[in-house]
């Protein structure tokens, strides 16, 4: 018999600038825009893009820790939160996607994608505040798309 035990704990954080890692949302029927999501609706799908760089001259093992936003559920086979082990080459990104919806309104957080190497957290993303609307009160004119729908003639 084997017996594997994993656990998430606090860890001390020795940040350096050789790993990035940063959040992307966006609708999952418009992944390629590049507009910033300042509302999100109930009830409809988006996905986090999570963006990884190594910025350094030699090959980066490390381990990421993501997880979906507060208040939402996880779509597409996703989990509440994962931890992978990931390699990158020096100067190169990789990057992966999440899905997920919110079934309420509120205000919510994203909890910031953790990247370590041994038990040392080397590089954290950017903490997000997430607003969930029923019906989006900010209309962007950016796009064709956000034109259209606005509903606005």
């Amino acid at each position: 018999m084997v017996i594997f035990k994993k656990e998430i704990r606090e860890s001390q954080a020795e940040l350096e600038d050789n790993l990035l890692v940063i959040h992307r949302f966006f609708e999952y029927n418009n992944q390629l825009s590049d507009t910033k999501i300042k509302e999100f609706l109930t009830n409809s799908v988006y996905g986090c893009e999570i963006i990884i760089t190594n910025v350094s001259s030699k090959k980066q093992q490390f381990r990421i820790l993501w997880q979906i936003p507060e208040g939402a559920l996880p779509l597409q086979g996703a989990n509440y939160q994962r931890s992978d082990n990931k390699e990158l080459n020096s100067y190169s990104t990789i990057t992966f996607s999440f899905y997920f919806y919110f079934p309420k309104e509120g205000n919510f957080k994203q909890f910031p994608s953790n990247i370590t190497i041994g038990d040392k957290v080397v590089s954290v993303s950017n903490k997000c505040d997430l607003k969930v609307v029923s019906q989006r009160k900010e209309v962007s004119f950016e796009t064709f798309r956000d034109i259209l729908a606005s509903g606005e003639n």
